[in-house]
């Protein structure tokens, strides 16, 4: 008999730099997800506004479970499901009357599962569909599954059943929650600096730059690039840097080929805000170059020549693997009078090692 995901009698403890460190980084598996997820969850045991909050937002509309959610909730993260399925976190109400479970993400795709028949179903889906196999006598009365993450996905279904979907929202909408409760003044005491430091990591991991902003640096790096490539790779293939998608944030282009120990490779030149994808958490907006092999091994020559002139792997939530070689300088310390003159004066220092057999007279 598999234990019961109903778990309010099992108060969880959050000693906070215990819990924020219990999932050790990994290759292939950053912290930052869980810890986001821990301090969440530390902040909701401390505070019943920020509980009714986030439990607002992923119930909206739901007259059943809202009105099922009566006394004060327990919260507790990692909680297991039948199959061996875990959820992120879990808000659960005095004798069996609700349970919320949570799935977190927080630049990671929600995982996909396939039954015996074929069919595919998102993370969440797969939880109610495993929660709902479960001993309805052991289980909350009325139970949910909804997500938070960077991004929506698809609206809830209504579909009726034993578990039932809530709602997906995003962080942002959690951020502005909390700037109002803060701004009011509502939150209690006990819990204030938490929320403050979560408004804030909220609004540097999820705010996006504004328009003005990728336009301004467009021109800059368009300029940047043309004057790069006729200075150090003349013989070379540009493609002018350009605004991407409303995900990524950031302003790309590319060089290539560039000769790097034995290998031809494609320099990337980037301004990245501080909110891009490809932009490790807490770099500021930065002015970026990478070297990348479109996803290809790079030759450990080249490697050990990157390594050499300064170029380190920097993980970020993009999708680069191998991981780029890249360094980076903050965007402010650009000169206001010619950063693109600027940012060339900075590439050719940094690329200097790199190119010196192609340009002897550099």
């Amino acid at each position: 008999m598999s234990i019961p995901v109903y778990n309010w009698e099992q108060a969880e403890h959050f000693p906070l730099m215990v819990s924020l460190q219990r999932v050790a980084a990994s290759a292939g598996r950053g912290p930052r997800e869980d810890q986001l997820t821990t301090l969440l969850a530390w902040l909701c045991a401390l505070s019943e506004t920020v509980t009714s909050e986030v439990v607002g937002l992923l119930l909206a509309g739901d007259d059943e479970a809202l009105n099922a959610a009566s006394g004060k909730a327990r919260v507790a993260t990692q909680v297991p499901l039948p199959g061996g399925l875990i959820a992120d976190l879990s808000f659960a109400w005095p004798a069996r009357t609700l349970q919320l479970l949570v799935e977190v993400k927080f630049d990671a795709p929600f995982g996909l599962y396939t039954d015996a028949e074929g069919t595919i179903a998102t993370q969440p889906d797969e939880y109610v569909r495993v929660w709902g196999n479960a001993d309805v006598s052991q289980e909350a009365r009325v139970r949910r599954v909804g997500t938070l993450s960077g991004e929506w996905l698809p609206e809830a279904t209504a579909a009726l059943g034993p578990v039932r979907r809530a709602r997906d929202i995003r962080w942002l909408d959690l951020r502005n929650r909390l700037s109002a409760l803060l701004e009011s003044d509502r939150i209690e005491i006990d819990a204030r600096a938490a929320a403050r430091e979560l408004e804030e990591y909220l609004t540097l991991a999820f705010e996006p730059p504004s328009d003005a902003a990728l336009k301004d640096a467009k021109q800059v790096m368009v300029d940047f690039a043309q004057r790069l490539r006729a200075e150090l790779f003349p013989g070379s293939q540009l493609g002018e840097p350009k605004i991407t998608s409303d995900t990524t944030f950031c302003v790309q282009g590319n060089v290539w080929p560039v000769r790097v120990g034995d290998q031809d490779l494609s320099l990337w030149l980037a301004f990245t805000a501080a909110r891009s994808r490809y932009s490790p958490l807490a770099w500021p907006d930065a002015l970026q170059l990478a070297f990348h092999n479109g996803g290809n091994p790079f030759a450990q020559a080249a490697i050990d020549r990157l390594r050499a002139a300064g170029f380190h792997q920097y993980r970020d939530g993009g999708s680069w693997g191998p991981r780029p070689f890249r360094v980076w300088m903050p965007w402010a310390d650009l000169r206001v009078d010619d950063p693109a003159g600027h940012a060339v004066k900075w590439a050719r220092d940094q690329l200097a090692e790199l190119v010196a057999e192609a340009l002897p007279g550099l």
